[in-house]
């Protein structure tokens, strides 16, 4: 077994200096294509972001991307029981899946409108609850 890094090939009849680029760089290029916005464990639950509720039967959460996506992100995420919690002060909702509202180059808006009963104005922790949750923000080609 041999191993061989730092090599740069080029087709043509003139080389170019090598192009190192760092795994910092190299992933936030990546991101602008996919990122994993949130994985369970299933050593416990995991935070994503603050929640609102909109009213007694709606939550709604913003979240920022990472880099500016090469389009407009669509959202793949579980669809499993319970895949997902809001916890606020003394209580929590639990629901299967999140949907997307809004999507721009900059954030975007997930909501659900299934499975939680709160008072409208109230926050709490948007978070995954097994390792069967995911949230994945693609803008493939």
């Amino acid at each position: 077994t041999w191993y061989l890094t730092g090599v740069q090939f080029e087709l043509g009849s003139s080389a170019n200096d090598y192009s190192h680029i760092s795994v910092g760089d190299e992933l936030l290029r990546c991101q602008r294509y996919f990122y994993v916005l949130a994985k369970g464990r299933d050593d416990g639950e995991r935070p994503i972001s603050l929640m609102t509720y909109e009213n007694g039967s709606r939550v709604t959460t913003i979240v920022r991307h990472p880099v500016r996506p090469r389009a407009t992100p669509t959202l793949t995420a579980a669809n499993a029981t319970n895949a997902f919690t809001i916890r606020r002060t003394d209580a929590s909702d639990s629901f299967d899946t999140i949907t997307q509202r809004y999507a721009d180059y900059e954030a975007t808006e997930l909501t659900q409108g299934s499975g939680v009963s709160g008072t409208g104005g109230d926050t709490g922790m948007f978070r995954t609850t097994t390792s069967a949750s995911y949230i994945y923000m693609s803008a493939e080609l």
